[in-house]
């Protein structure tokens, strides 16, 4: 399983930021138009690109981004991500631990994605502290359902099950099972 198949639109839609999204990527844009602060130029387009979509050129503009400048701490985090996405999830926990050495208040969502790096290498251990970290600094009901998965799949069923059941008591709009045996009799 890779869970970063879906990471891409879960950020986007993080906390309601699509509309943010759209406009941090008009102000890029203009940045852009304007020539302002060549240095971060490639750091731009690459952010302009994980807006649009188009992971092609992302991972190109990534890899200019870190070619200016090795130690941009939001470009080791694009880097990270963009690792995450190909599977690559060793070289993502790398460059997200770059990434927070060097701006420990930068971007909020990174031990979330290094958490998913863990997972996807099936390192119960480390994404159980990694999530746990994440849900000191940010607590909320979406965590409890990925709490309860690391869990189940260290054995800890008994536990696993208390947090599938606060995740589903916080979260109602999230589908049970029952919900899909009672659609399957109607």
């Amino acid at each position: 399983m890779v869970p970063s198949k879906c990471h891409l639109n879960q950020f986007r839609d993080f906390d309601g930021r699509f509309v943010e999204l759209l406009h941090k990527k008009v102000f890029l844009q203009n940045s852009l138009d304007l020539k302002l602060d060549s240095r971060c130029q490639a750091h731009d387009i690459c952010e302009i690109s994980f807006i649009d979509e188009d992971k092609s050129r992302f991972s190109d503009y990534v890899n200019k981004a870190l070619e200016v400048n090795p130690h941009h701490s939001r470009s080791l985090m694009a880097k990270g991500m963009n690792l995450l996405e190909e599977g690559q999830f060793t070289g993502a926990i790398d460059a997200l631990t770059r990434a927070a050495e060097i701006d420990p208040l930068g971007e909020g969502y990174g031990e979330t994605v290094i958490f998913l790096c863990h997972f996807g290498n099936r390192d119960w251990e480390n994404a159980r502290q990694s999530l746990d970290r994440e849900m000191r600094e940010n607590n909320h009901s979406r965590y409890y359902g990925f709490k309860a998965a690391v869990l189940a799949y260290q054995g800890e069923l008994s536990e696993s099950k208390e947090w599938l059941l606060k995740y589903q008591k916080e979260r109602p709009e999230i589908k049970t099972i029952e919900d899909y045996k009672l659609s399957l009799i109607h």
